[in-house]
């Protein structure tokens, strides 16, 4: 047996299995955004994933010039407005992060973390996606560990539960000690609109958090399945809150064999 998985899936599994099994096992459309936000989040990852990997791979400067020289690039099909709030934010994070009494040490920029297992008898492969990967400072023994940094254009700080913070972590943990051999001690979400941060510690039982959720949702499938509703206060940002029915545990998503296709080779991916 095999299944897709993702971070964000095993938060949603343990949210609200009805909601995970409507996503992701019936591929029942959930409503989405896009437009010119998207596209403005879109250039500034681009510029930013472009200037670390200049400095990684020694090539231009590591100047504020030399930042704002790859945002013109990138940035010129935006309106005014969005060319000139997507600089603001470049030029923020520049002062903030970059230019500092010291200097950051880059590890990695852009890249994905993978990671196979078995479990249960079903192949699981981690697959995770980093926007940049930092050294740290060395700890007592000297050894300096990998701050991992998330890049966010959302307009408002959104703090993360307990939920998701300890399965991102747990995630990254897993993929940079598989493929870098590393330990990673912190994951940091950067909001590049509103200049703001917010830093998660690894802490000892991030270890397996993640196998553990990932070993309830196989174990969930290959017993058939259990999908009832889970209410909460997390009801009212579910797409597909108009169209639940708490009252009927065992409900189908709308014209569910219309999107029901077969489950693809398990991957659990962190976006």
């Amino acid at each position: 047996m095999s299944l897709p998985l993702s971070a964000s899936r095993l938060v949603r599994y343990a949210t609200c299995p009805r909601a995970y099994a409507w996503k992701y096992r019936y591929h029942y459309p959930e409503p989405g955004g896009g437009g010119r936000r998207q596209r403005l989040g879109i250039l500034l990852h681009a510029t930013l994933g472009r200037f670390w990997q200049d400095w990684l791979g020694r090539r231009g400067d590591r100047s504020l010039g030399h930042l704002e020289r790859l945002w013109r690039q990138g940035g010129g099909e935006l309106e005014k407005p969005e060319q000139t709030s997507g600089w603001h934010a470049l030029e923020s994070y520049y002062l903030q992060e970059v230019r500092r009494p010291e200097p950051p040490r880059p590890f990695a920029s852009e890249g994905r973390l993978r990671h196979s297992l078995v479990l249960d008898r079903v192949d699981v492969q981690f697959e995770s996606r980093y926007d940049l990967l930092l050294w740290g400072e060395p700890d007592r023994r000297g050894v300096a560990g990998i701050d991992l940094v998330e890049f966010k254009t959302a307009r408002q700080v959104r703090s993360l539960s307990q939920l998701e913070a300890d399965l991102q972590l747990s995630c990254y943990i897993l993929g940079i000690g598989a493929q870098y051999g590393q330990a990673l001690r912190t994951v940091s979400h950067y909001y590049l609109l509103s200049g703001e941060k917010l830093t998660f510690a690894v802490q000892p039982h991030h270890q397996r958090y993640a196998l553990e959720k990932a070993q309830r949702l196989v174990a969930n499938l290959l017993d058939g399945g259990d999908w009832e509703p889970k209410p909460g206060s997390h009801c009212r940002r579910c797409g597909y809150r108009s169209q639940c029915d708490l009252s009927n545990p065992r409900q189908l998503p709308p014209e569910s064999a219309g999107y029901a296709r077969p489950e693809q080779p398990l991957v659990l991916t962190l976006f």
